[in-house]
């Protein structure tokens, strides 16, 4: 159970749990009061230590539903009686320049892990994985690059190994070449839809997941 120490209307210390030290602390401090508090305080028992200085369990009123997109929670906002202390939040309209800020992030986001997630090809009937992180890709095409027209190599995929010929290796280089840039082409056609979006529920309708 949670508890406020309420001055004047104000929390000013809270939502915390019982601390028998600390509240006699703040009221020393804050409130010129010097009073003994219970060690404990299992039942949530309310203390009126002045007219204008209270101790009060903690009720949170049910969260209203928000839309983590484009709203937040604003508050805590307060009521108090004389048994309780009641916490409720509204919800607000996030700035609509944040948003997309926030938005453009996501798209990043979901651009790289597709970009990176690789890739499947059909190579001498065999389907097999082509690995598309950075750092790996570049293989492919270093391959590619230094090979004979005539030559053929051995190359170890998850599924099998293939030796390929220089064709076959420049087909997996154009086909991960083509996959990288559609994922770039998705970011940026995302973030142009972001830009021209003019209200909040225009970006609510934005599909950020790559499809």
């Amino acid at each position: 159970m949670f508890f406020a120490l309420v001055h004047d209307n104000f929390v000013i210390v809270g939502p915390r749990l019982w601390n028998k030290l600390l509240f006699e602390e703040a009221l020393q401090e804050e409130c010129d009061i010097t009073y003994t508090l219970p060690t404990r305080n299992d039942e949530g028992t309310p203390f009126i230590i002045a007219p204008n200085v209270m101790i009060l369990p903690i009720v949170s009123l049910p969260q209203p539903v928000f839309n983590s997109k484009i709203q937040r929670l604003d508050g805590p906002y307060w009521v108090f009686t004389d048994t309780e202390a009641q916490m409720s939040f509204t919800v607000v309209d996030l700035p609509i320049e944040a948003v997309k800020n926030q938005l453009k992030v996501v798209i990043a986001n979901n651009r790289y892990t597709k970009e990176v997630g690789g890739i499947k090809m059909t190579i001498q009937g065999i389907e097999v994985s082509i690995d598309t992180a950075r750092g790996s890709r570049e293989i492919f095409f270093d391959a590619y690059n230094s090979m004979e027209p005539s030559e053929t190599i051995n190359w170890k995929f998850p599924e099998c190994w293939l030796t390929l010929t220089i064709d076959e290796l420049g087909s997996i280089v154009a086909a991960g070449k083509l996959h990288i840039q559609t994922c770039f082409d998705w970011e940026r056609d995302k973030d142009q839809e972001i830009d021209s979006a003019q209200t909040l529920q225009a970006l609510d309708a934005i599909v950020l997941n790559f499809e």
